[in-house]
């Protein structure tokens, strides 16, 4: 195409030879800044203004050559290629509403999106954030939580056995933000929670205080540490064995529904061995105590049997002494009356021994009698004194009585 010679400048309203002289180098490629190849205006129409046109053939822009102005024409977009090698397809998804496209710095919101992790690697996210997603999105049957250095150690949450939807929760009372670390399990395991019935299996060793409330607990062979505390209606079947951290004291304290103890039983170790304590906690004094000897103490003065209330010296309740009525106590051996004291019938201060079971013997019983000491020869020794009281001896080589009242007094010769 050849320029124009004509030296008319040409006017506002009317070409001149200059403005034909750069539409032919635009044409040609030779005007500064870009060219519009020859062959392309040769089939279609040249896109000028703000006509609207459908461009069908192939069209090439270099790099930063596309640019679309913003609204007020002030600035561009700018479009930027990198270095590929070869020709790339980009493929436009089929959108069925107006959308906008996502870019890698800008700050926006996806919706509709489905992130495979076996591709994509999740960097520099807030637990926060992780737990507002999860708690409002579906995990697989299974869900695999890796270490990050070790990818190797991973723990998988399997839902599979889950026959309806629970939701747990982050207490409302926390307040900072807490680690809970995955013990070092060896096989497959069950997560514990606060609501279930669960039995636990294995040795557990629980420190520090529990307490329980309305609530059954099978320990097994478990083992608990430190304070148990129970209330309401416990059951304990086959036995409990309480072992201390130190072999001075351990046993149960049973307190009031606010707490406060009101008596202890169990094992202390003084200077009577291991015994066995009840122990008044209220009044701060010991009560009964069996030691490994077998003894029996009732340490308290202030004991009282009530009517028809026995104390047996063995398992079958033949042996024992009891309150048969009000100021009456009668010892039994083998279920035979063997003594009884019981308060004066004309004053209350004396009371009255009697001695043998109640009733007449037969003349000829060989028992039920009442013995007196005996010896062979004259009493030489001083009896310990009793106020109100006086010693009594038999003489069986001379047949006499004694008495001591200061001094041996005697009767005469028994025949």
């Amino acid at each position: 195409m050849k320029e124009p010679t004509d030296p008319n400048p040409g006017t506002s309203a009317a070409w001149g030879a200059p403005d034909a002289v750069q539409c032919a180098q635009l044409i040609k490629g030779t005007y500064p800044g870009q060219a519009i190849p020859e062959a392309a205006i040769k089939n279609t129409a040249m896109t000028l203004g703000t006509s609207s046109q459908v461009i069908t053939g192939a069209k090439i822009f270099n790099n930063t050559i596309l640019q679309i102005n913003n609204p007020a024409l002030t600035f561009q977009y700018k479009v930027n290629s990198s270095a590929i090698l070869a020709n790339i397809n980009v493929t436009l998804p089929l959108l069925v509403s107006d959308d906008t496209f996502v870019f890698a710095n800008f700050v926006q919101t996806l919706t509709n999106k489905t992130i495979d992790g076996g591709s994509n690697s999740l960097a520099n996210i807030a637990s926060a954030s992780i737990v507002t997603r999860l708690s409002s999105k579906d995990l697989a049957d299974s869900t695999t939580i890796s270490n990050v250095s070790a990818t190797s150690k991973a723990i998988a949450f399997t839902l599979s056995g889950m026959t309806s939807s629970v939701v747990l929760t982050i207490s409302s009372t926390q307040s900072t933000s807490q680690t809970l670390s995955i013990p070092n399990i060896t096989g497959a395991d069950t997560l514990v929670t606060t609501g279930l019935a669960q039995t636990i299996a294995g040795v557990k060793t629980y420190s520090g205080g529990i307490t329980m409330s309305g609530a059954n607990l099978a320990m097994g062979t478990n083992s608990i540490t430190g304070n148990f505390s129970v209330t309401g209606q416990p059951s304990f079947k086959d036995y409990v064995t309480m072992q201390p951290a130190t072999d001075t004291i351990y046993g149960l304290i049973f307190a009031n529904n606010s707490g406060t103890p009101k008596w202890w039983t169990g094992v202390l170790n003084n200077a009577n061995g291991n015994a066995y304590h009840i122990y008044d906690a209220v009044n701060g004094e010991l009560k009964v105590q069996i030691d490994i000897g077998g003894n029996v103490r009732i340490l308290n003065a202030n004991l009282t049997i009530a009517a028809t209330q026995i104390f047996s010296f063995n398992s079958g309740l033949t042996s024992y002494f009891t309150e048969t009525s009000a100021g009456q106590i009668d010892t039994f051996a083998n279920l035979i009356q063997a003594y009884r004291v019981v308060v004066g019938a004309t004053t209350t201060t004396e009371v009255n021994n009697v001695f043998g079971r109640l009733g007449a013997l037969a003349t000829n019983t060989a028992d039920g009698f009442a013995y007196m000491p005996s010896g062979a020869g004259t009493p030489t020794g001083t009896p310990t004194a009793f106020t109100g009281k006086v010693a009594f001896y038999y003489d069986t080589t001379n047949n006499i009585i004694y008495i001591y009242n200061g001094a041996w007094k005697k009767t005469a010769a028994l025949t």
